[in-house]
């Protein structure tokens, strides 16, 4: 029996998360409260919630796998690890 990989269970986390988004997006009748950027040149997709920077999720090609990069909690503090804001 094969093992996933840390890439293949990163992959169906950002499918689920994408998908769980995606769902309250569409129940919220306010308008558009979360936008998903793609941007495919910077290897990049930046998440916004209610026009605020949420995270972006990068796949730089000199990192070994994509991360969530900087996080912030709903009051726009920059929780990630070793980011300055």
């Amino acid at each position: 029996m094969r093992v996933p990989s840390v890439a293949g269970y990163l992959a169906l986390f950002v499918l689920s998360a994408s998908l769980a988004i995606y769902v309250a997006a569409r129940q919220y009748a306010g308008g558009d409260p979360i936008r998903v950027t793609p941007d495919e040149a910077a290897n990049r997709v930046d998440i916004s919630i209610d026009g605020k920077p949420f995270t972006s999720y990068i796949w730089p090609e000199k990192l070994a796998k994509p991360v969530l990069y900087p996080l912030r909690t709903a009051k726009g503090t920059v929780i990630t690890r070793g980011s300055s804001g």
